[in-house]
Formats: structure tokens, sequence, C-alpha cells
């Protein structure tokens, strides 16, 4: 008898460990989906700032508790101010995320710098008197920025908001179609803002 309970008693507490040790295991994979709107300069373009409105999708791989890699990819479109110009952009862009965890892991701050291309369209831009663009460019693009996320339950956290500073750098010469500006170099900067929500895996 006394053995059979030893038994059961090693059984309970094994179980109760596995329990604790399941509810202490970090998520490794972040998956968001949100809104995206971007407010941009672009130089020597009189048409600017121009802001965009889109969506975002990321997936983030934590590597420890608190460091991770992260891919984006973010769609967006707009058109610039008194004109009928417009601007669509697609971007890609990879690179390391760090998050801190506030008040038991339920405020999650994070920050990431982010590297890769943006895919652009450009439609009726002026860029010199007399003449209009059309065509496409891949700008190198930078972003830093982060945010936070609340959660909601193990598996589903709110991001309010996240914030982020984007530059992009491209010469016009690059562009496809309509007429060509040899050597005109523009950069776009601005900042972005983005809302959603995120799933943990």
């Amino acid at each position: 008898m006394r053995k059979s309970l030893t038994i059961l008693s090693f059984l309970v507490l094994g179980l109760v460990s596995a329990c604790a040790q399941k509810k202490q295991v970090t998520h490794r994979w972040n998956v968001f989906a949100g809104y995206d709107f971007d407010h941009g300069y672009i130089a020597n373009i009189p048409e600017s700032p121009v802001s965009l409105n889109g969506g975002q999708a990321s997936v983030t791989y934590f590597v420890t508790k608190y460091a991770g890699l992260t891919a984006e990819f973010s769609g967006m479109t707009g058109t610039f101010p008194t004109t009928t110009a417009s601007m669509t952009n697609s971007r890609y862009v990879f690179g390391p995320t760090f998050r801190f965890d506030l008040k038991s892991s339920r405020y999650v701050l994070f920050a990431h710098q982010l590297f890769g291309v943006t895919h652009m369209t450009f439609s009726g831009l002026s860029t010199q008197p007399q003449s209009s663009h059309l065509g496409t460019a891949n700008p190198f693009t930078m972003l830093s920025g982060g945010g936070l996320d609340v959660r909601i339950n193990h598996l589903i956290s709110v991001r309010p908001f996240e914030m982020d500073y984007f530059n992009e750098r491209v010469s016009l010469d690059a562009l496809s179609g309509g007429v060509t500006h040899t050597g005109l170099d523009i950069s776009t900067d601005g900042f972005r803002y983005t809302a959603g929500v995120v799933l943990h895996f």
C-alpha cells in the first residue's frame, strides 16, 4: 500500500511539475497582422509629402526570450496632395527584434531595426515643368522603431501602436517607363504608425 502511495505521489508531483513548466514556456513565434499608415517627405518632389494607407504582416522567431528575428511585408497606396499623382509601395524588410516584459508579461515593449527593399510605383508624378512620370523603383529601405503589445491571453495580444522612422533612397534614372530624369536622386524620410493583432505560437 505504501509503495503504491509513493508511486502515486511521484506521478502527481511529476504532473504538477510538467504543468508548471508548460506555463513557463515562452512562445517562440509571433505572427502580426494589422493596419499600416506611412507619412513621408520625398526630397526634390514638389508634390510631397505623401500619406499612404495599407496593411502589414510580419513573423518573428525569438531565438531567446528577449531577442528574435523578424521578416515583414507591407503594402500601401496613396495620392499626392493637390495632384492626381499616386504612389504605391510594397515593402520587404528583415532584421533583429528585442522585447521587454512589463507587469508579469502582460505588457511587452519591443524594438527592432529592419532592412530591405521597397518596390515603388509612381503614376502621374511631375518632377520637372511640363513632364510627368510613370514607373517603378526598388530602393534600399531602413526601418527603426518599436511599440507595445498587450496580452489578452496566452495566444493573442493586441498591438495598439507601433511607431517607426523609415528612410528610402533611390535615383530616378532607375525608373522604367515614361520620362526618365537621369541623375535626379530622391530620399524618402518619414514615420509609420501600425496597429493590429499578434498571435503567439
